[in-house]
């Protein structure tokens, strides 16, 4: 599973996948995995800048671009700093209820395919105490789904390149 991580933190592969995963009709699941990665990429910027603001004691608080945080590099985040209990901040509601909508939300127009304890828990989640971590276990989920359906795929249509790639 390593393995696959190291892909999905490529640009160029996750590039791939995605054009296997429209062959395979499960795009969704990359498109969830992108999104969930700039995802923590605004949760970081908006953690540096409050604890910047706390800091320095200013109560500005700057607007976020949105592309500030979609770029290729897919590192979904920094485990050194990453706490999933992190209590969700309140500039950050939209882009966690967009996700949610988008996403989890059975009738959202990328609904991935997780378990129904993984949505309760998620749905139950933001009315009781949402932190930063909600999607973690939906983004385990996808992660083996796409290990197991588009990633032989990928490896089959790849073998050397991937084999050159991460044999250095």
């Amino acid at each position: 599973m390593e393995y696959f991580y190291n892909i999905l933190n490529s640009p160029n592969l996750v590039e791939e996948l995605k054009v296997i995963a429209l062959q395979e009709f499960s795009v969704e699941n990359v498109l969830f995995w992108e999104n969930y990665c700039i995802l923590q990429k605004i949760v970081s910027r908006v953690k540096h800048k409050q604890e910047t603001a706390n800091e320095s004691s200013s109560n500005s608080h700057q607007k976020l671009a949105l592309q500030d945080f979609y770029s290729q590099n897919s590192n979904s985040h920094d485990s050194e700093s990453y706490d999933p209990n992190y209590p969700l901040l309140p500039q950050l509601l939209p882009y966690y209820n967009s996700f949610y909508h988008t996403f989890i939300d059975l009738e959202g127009p990328a609904a991935v395919n997780i378990t129904s304890d993984a949505i309760r828990r998620i749905y139950h989640g933001f009315y009781s105490y949402p932190t930063v971590g909600i999607f973690d276990e939906a983004k385990d989920e996808v992660v083996e789904t796409m290990y197991f359906s588009i990633f032989p795929i990928l490896l089959q249509q790849n073998r050397k390149q991937l084999g050159d790639l991460f044999s250095h």
